[in-house]
């Protein structure tokens, strides 16, 4: 907790009374990806984004807060600014916060409501607080049980009072209660309000404006209704909407969702109710997600592990943000925040009034009904040669090193992945790129290595590991191909592996792998690997036609360094028109897609070997379990391996 005082220059724009200096009582912490210390936020050379033209909002919450979101938690209410990752506590002590809209003169209003977990009593409020210091400065009691959201439409506030099934209206700024309806029941669970005019894509309600969606949690299957407030009817059902969705964000004529059900953020179009949403970004490990908005047509959203009511209260409980790019389709940032509680709400009130359900244009304002031009985004195959890389969809914020050369080879997007998980969920052929190539390297070295007694059975018992519990899986894909491990993960790419085999051949394969990774200016590329392996195909081998699968494959860029090969055999990579091949030669390193099907067929008289690299932009310095020469373990699929 620290005292300081108050800049003129935000005493300049707070309005009549406050221009004389105010000492006030903020905590701010800046955290790293472990939760402590500073984090350095930097972008990537190929992430950095021009700074927007400042506009003065209507609602100017802080000018410190320019580009910050407010986060209404379990534990308290706080700032998260997205440049530099300092979080600062606006106000604690009030049980649950939810709901954020914006009041007069850069203050803000937040539902107060008791904790989930065994309550000490049953009132709810709307506190109204000052966005700078924190300063309460009056509360309305509000007739609600569990509400879930509050949004503001002009001279309206809406609440869901999700414990009544009702939608209680209430007049700006007075905060008296103008009419509430019933159109749910308790158990449907309304969690989410967005007052918008009419139905996007449908031009006879176009000229309404009392029509509210909301989303309907039902503990399970959600659905999305639109409901006539005139009459409490409900106007429209989207059904297929994910399942314990949360959040609804329109954007250019499309709602934008959390799929929390199945950890998807996920594009819902009104236009087409039967069809299915498209998911944009999925958490591998299926967390629970909460709280979004959409500002520059980025998605800033909230992940949570799953827990009881009592540990979503604690104040031990951390909970991720994110950013999305909705254009470019790619994970942009994930950071872990010490919200002392789960994280409700994710909004930006000082930029717009109804930013919790309306896109937002710009940081400076102007909340758009999708009337707005949109971006020309080129996402051919060429594109991607000057595309920006995305960042690990399953770890807190790490960026590729700012001191990446100016040249750097071009990556495959991990969110090209999810496109092909999706694309598979869908019966439909990836469009994206499958290969981009990197650079060539030297391997007479390694290939000198290489042995036959490298891939003897008895040779490699008694100088590496060895790996069970995928033979099957080996036999059906892949037979007649051999492996030899050097460092490998579980399913999930979290624990590392390192085998023996790796102190027989680092002296030759080191230095390649620090040249290849090195071109992406990572300092320490030995932190960045996941799993390094031989793959050696026997004439007339047959690597069936497959897909990698696991959180792995989401959260690693697959790279391919041919170290033998021949002319009589073929890489294929499957397309809409049929199977394509993939020219590859010695020493030519390129990335593949790996969830995209693909195959490999050896024709000729002689071996293919290539070494496989997959590796995390996320650093893991000292993560490797070191295994014994000898040792057997087990690959045991979602848990670590079980090693004798």
């Amino acid at each position: 907790m620290s005292s300081y005082m108050l800049p003129a220059k935000l005493d300049a724009w707070r309005g009549p009374g406050h221009m004389q200096p105010v000492e006030v009582h903020i905590s701010r912490t800046v955290m790293n990806a472990e939760g402590t210390g500073e984090l350095e936020l930097r972008p990537a050379r190929s992430l950095q984004k021009p700074p927007p033209r400042r506009v003065a909002a209507s609602n100017p919450v802080a000018i410190e807060h320019r580009r910050a979101l407010l986060l209404c938690t379990h534990g308290q209410l706080m700032w998260l600014d997205t440049q530099t990752g300092e979080v600062t506590t606006l106000h604690t002590g009030r049980g649950v916060y939810y709901g954020a809209f914006p009041g007069e003169a850069g203050t803000v209003w937040v539902v107060s409501r008791p904790h989930n977990w065994r309550p000490v009593d049953t009132v709810e409020a709307l506190l109204h607080i000052d966005g700078t210091t924190g300063e309460l400065l009056e509360e309305k009691q509000i007739p609600t049980r569990f509400t879930h959201d509050a949004v503001r439409s002009g001279d309206h506030v809406y609440l869901a009072d999700t414990g009544n099934g009702r939608i209680v209206v209430l007049a700006y700024p007075s905060m008296d209660v103008v009419k509430h309806l019933q159109p749910f029941t308790a158990r449907q669970h309304v969690n989410t309000l967005a007052v918008l005019a009419g139905v996007p894509g449908g031009d006879d309600l176009q000229d309404k404006s009392t029509h509210v969606w909301a989303v309907l949690h039902n503990l399970g299957k959600s659905l999305l209704v639109q409901v006539d407030m005139d009459t409490g009817k409900w106007q429209r059902e989207l059904t297929e909407v994910g399942y314990k969705t949360h959040g609804c964000v329109f954007w250019r004529n499309k709602m934008v969702m959390l799929n929390s059900g199945e950890g998807e953020l996920i594009l819902v179009d009104p236009s087409t109710p039967d069809a299915p949403p498209v998911v944009l970004w999925r958490d591998p490990d299926q967390t629970f997600m909460k709280g979004l908005t959409v500002l520059e047509d980025v998605a800033y959203f909230g992940i949570s592990q799953f827990g009881t009511r009592a540990i979503r209260d604690s104040p031990d409980k951390t909970s991720d943000v994110a950013a999305f790019d909705l254009l470019e389709r790619k994970l942009l940032w994930r950071r872990t925040v010490e919200t002392k509680g789960l994280l409700n709400v994710v909004s930006a009130p000082q930029v717009s009034e109804g930013s919790t359900f309306l896109a937002v244009d710009s940081w400076g304002g102007s909340a758009s009904r999708g009337a707005a031009k949109k971006k020309e985004v080129d996402r051919s195959e060429t594109a991607y040669a000057d595309a920006q890389g995305p960042l690990d969809s399953g770890e807190p914020l790490h960026k590729l090193s700012a001191s990446a050369p100016p040249l750097a080879p071009p990556l495959i997007p991990l969110a090209e992945k999810q496109e092909a998980y999706q694309n598979r969920r869908e019966h439909k052929d990836s469009t994206g790129p499958f290969k981009v190539e990197i650079t060539t390297v030297d391997v007479s070295a390694i290939q000198a290595m290489l042995t036959e007694e490298v891939w003897d059975p008895t040779w490699q018992k008694l100088h590496n590991a060895a790996l069970t519990g995928r033979e099957s899986n080996l036999k059906h894909f892949k037979p007649g191909v051999a492996t030899a491990h050097l460092f490998f993960s579980d399913r999930f790419g979290e624990t590392l592996y390192e085998f023996p085999l790796w102190e027989h051949f680092e002296p030759t394969v080191k230095p390649v792998i620090d040249a290849i990774l090195g071109m992406y200016g990572l300092a320490n590329p030995h932190d960045h690997i996941v799993r390094l392996q031989f793959a050696r195909m026997l004439p007339n081998a047959h690597i069936k036609p497959h897909f990698d699968s696991g959180p792995w494959v989401m959260r690693t860029h697959r790279v391919h360094i041919p170290i033998i090969v021949n002319r009589q055999y073929r890489f294929q990579v499957h397309r809409a028109d049929g199977w394509a091949n993939i020219e590859t030669e010695e020493g030519g390193v390129f990335e593949i897609n790996n969830a995209i099907m693909h195959q490999v067929t050896n024709e000729g008289p002689n071996e293919r070997v290539h070494l496989l690299l997959d590796w995390s932009e996320t650093a893991r310095p000292n993560a490797f379990t070191k295994l014994r020469a000898g040792q057997e373990c087990r690959y045991a699929g979602n848990a670590a391996f079980e090693c004798a």
